[in-house]
């Protein structure tokens, strides 16, 4: 529930969120977890199960589990920087995909097709910075992601068909 969220475990500009009970403009649930962009922009929540990392680097309960909304930390956000707006959210089966400016996409969780944008890694976290792309929507399913760029482009990642055995 949202109304025991304490404003310290969230991320914010304090334009929006004068009250300890946080306002969403989207919410974003995929199989396990979920987050929220706040109307202020300035922040994604995540709650839920945190395994493989789909939900980033949040304090987990004994049951590997956010109960409370926290904020996603941003990879290479150094203190004292500013926070960059977050313009989309997706969850997929478990990773979540952030859009914030300057069309930098993060990724966040499991990676066993590529779903997070990296190789080679089982889960984690990854920056997706295509220079000279201007997304505006990211979207996850399974084990997909994906971006649609403002001249209706759309890249994927991830697991794109079924595999097949070819035995």
């Amino acid at each position: 529930p949202t109304s025991n969220v304490s404003r310290s475990r969230y991320l914010c500009c304090n334009e929006c969120c004068s009250s300890d009970k946080p306002r969403f403009s989207y919410i974003s649930v995929g199989e396990k977890h979920a987050a929220a962009i706040l109307v202020c922009f300035c922040s994604v929540l995540v709650w839920g199960y945190g395994d493989d990392q789909r939900i980033g680097d949040v304090p987990l309960n004994k049951d590997n589990c956010c109960i409370v909304p926290s904020a996603l930390p941003l990879p290479d956000i150094k203190q004292g920087e500013p926070i960059p707006r977050i313009l989309h959210i997706a969850c997929g089966g478990a990773h979540t995909v952030v859009l914030a400016e300057h069309s930098v996409i993060y990724c966040f969780g499991k990676n066993s097709f590529g779903q997070i944008g990296m190789q080679h890694i089982d889960c984690g976290t990854s920056r997706i910075d295509l220079m000279g792309r201007y997304f505006t929507k990211v979207f996850a399913g399974g084990e997909t992601s994906g971006a649609v760029t403002v001249n209706g482009d759309v890249w994927l990642w991830g697991k794109l068909a079924p595999q097949s055995d070819s035995n």
